[in-house]
């Protein structure tokens, strides 16, 4: 599932959570609006309050200010979601506006 999340929406979750020049509120009305839905479409099946695959709950993730607390942790999310390991093989791609919206 972490390559779910880092495959499906990069760049855009980079660009407009991890941004500077955003305002607090920007930043988490994006992190309403795309990265959340992105998630809970792509992700929460593996990394969720319960299974907490890779050690990862995306879950309690509320804010963009909780995404962006580990950088670390969120520039392997955006690498593996680029490079294609996430979402894994069998399980269903998001589509390219998808992508887009998150990673560009």
């Amino acid at each position: 599932m972490l390559v779910l999340l880092l495959a499906a929406n990069l760049f855009v979750l980079q660009r407009h959570v991890l941004s500077e020049k955003d305002s607090p509120q920007d930043k988490d009305q994006t992190f309403e609006k795309v990265v959340q839905p992105f998630f809970a479409n792509h992700c929460f099946a593996c990394h969720n309050d319960d299974r907490h695959t890779a050690g990862l709950n995306l879950e309690a993730l509320d804010n963009a200010e909780a995404l962006t607390k580990d950088r670390a942790k969120l520039n392997l999310l955006f690498t593996k979601l680029k490079s294609g390991q996430m979402p894994p093989p069998d399980q269903p791609r998001p589509n390219a506006d998808t992508m887009a919206a998150v990673v560009d």
